[in-house]
């Protein structure tokens, strides 16, 4: 069978349980109406029937949250449980000449197609069959006394029971068909993704090889960085730093975007770009001209791609990577807050890498010395949780500078 990937599949979960869930709540309304309704007498429908199905319901809605709750050791009993229940539930909705829906039957097979488990698919199929076979037993008395009194009962339970488990294999078969073929066009569907991100990947580190190259560092400084980017994000995710103002996939896409974040000094002179002594103000300003560069390099190279999501968070981080916590950075001059998520952990990467490396103009410094400046420009440079984190992060940082 085709492997989906774990991610991918479990995100695509999270989606139908939400989508369920509203579905399930939204079930609760018009049963608790119809078992108002029989105990009042204004429906002529069993009152303990009415109650079995209500109180099903909330165990189902039970069940469910349970499952979207638990971990993943657990996922699948709770996945079957909830099925039998629901199904347990139509179940006692058919057994009542009043109001048969065999239709309903369908009703939990249908729902699975959404899971894309073929084994979870058929479990619902093959138990769809035997509570709708046993539900034309149980009934089977009462609806030849009503519709066909000189008709045997035992006639009646054999045609019924055998067309219904016909009926139900056809529709088994063609639902399990659906749920295979769904998921093999979300595996077609997550290898072109794979393809898109290792095209976008390769085009990357091309452009930082590129600029790597004109630097002399042969690519040492963007593979740090990206290094350090990483860290500082698993570190956010873990802390919850920023709540839901970056989801999972933005997490990813910036550790990839971050080799473009000097991409913009393409566009600067190598007479200023490799320059040994101090720029003067004129020259300074055209390479503060790299970040917008690199911004419109980015849009430029990558808007056509369909991947907007990666496209902002590049352009965010080559754009407002020297902007500064107190608000004296470029080229926007944007203070605190205002500095997008991206740019702020790509500021204190860039800093420490540049500070512990070896440039035409400057010396490397110990990484002693880094952490010292990083903590001196705590409040005005850079977002004081992340100078934090750094520092947290200090024994592994150590481990990519080889201390």
């Amino acid at each position: 069978m085709t492997q989906i990937d774990e991610k991918l599949y479990k995100n695509h979960v999270q989606q139908v349980n939400k989508l369920l869930s509203y579905v399930l709540i939204a079930l609760l309304v018009p049963l608790a109406i119809i078992y108002y309704g029989a105990i009042q007498g204004v429906f002529n429908y069993p009152v303990f029937i009415a109650r079995q199905i209500f109180i099903l319901t909330i165990i189902a809605d039970i069940i469910f949250i349970l499952w979207s709750h638990s971990t993943t050791k657990h996922q699948n009993i709770y996945r079957y449980i909830y099925a039998v229940v629901i199904q347990a539930d139509i179940f006692a909705l058919n057994c009542s000449i009043n109001i048969e829906l065999s239709s309903c039957t369908l009703l939990m097979p249908l729902m699975t197609i959404m899971y894309l488990n073929p084994w979870y698919t058929a479990f619902a199929c093959v138990f769809a069959t035997i509570s709708e076979a046993v539900s034309k037993i149980v009934i089977a008395p009462d609806a030849v006394a009503q519709f066909w009194p000189n008709y045997p009962v035992e006639d009646y339970i054999i045609i019924h029971v055998l067309t219904t488990i016909m009926e139900k294999t056809v529709i088994s078969i063609i639902i399990i068909a659906t749920t295979t073929i769904a998921k093999k066009l979300l595996f077609e569907i997550q290898n072109k993704e794979k393809d898109l991100s290792e095209s976008r990947n390769e085009i990357v580190f091309s452009f930082s090889d590129l600029i790597e190259k004109r630097n002399g560092s042969e690519g040492r400084h963007s593979k740090r960085t990206s290094k350090i980017v990483k860290l500082l994000a698993e570190y956010a995710q873990e802390h919850n730093l920023y709540g839901d103002l970056m989801t999972k996939d933005s997490w990813d896409l910036l550790v990839v975007a971050s080799p473009l974040h000097d991409i913009g000094k393409l566009k600067i002179p190598d007479s200023i770009l490799l320059k040994p002594t101090k720029l003067t103000e004129h020259e300074f300003e055209i390479i503060k001209t790299h970040t917008s560069a690199g911004a419109e390099i980015i849009d430029t190279a990558l808007s056509s791609r369909n991947d907007d999501k990666y496209v902002k968070i590049a352009i965010q981080m080559a754009k407002f990577h020297h902007e500064k916590w107190d608000g004296t950075g470029y080229p926007n001059g944007l203070k605190g807050e205002q500095i997008p998520i991206p740019a702020r952990i790509m500021a204190i990467a860039d800093v420490l890498d540049a500070l512990c490396s070896n440039k035409t103009y400057k010396d490397a410094c110990s990484l002693n010395d880094a952490f010292n400046i990083i903590e001196e420009n705590k409040f005005s440079y850079f977002e004081p949780c992340l100078v934090e984190a750094l520092k947290e992060l200090r024994p592994k940082i150590e481990k990519l500078y080889c201390i």
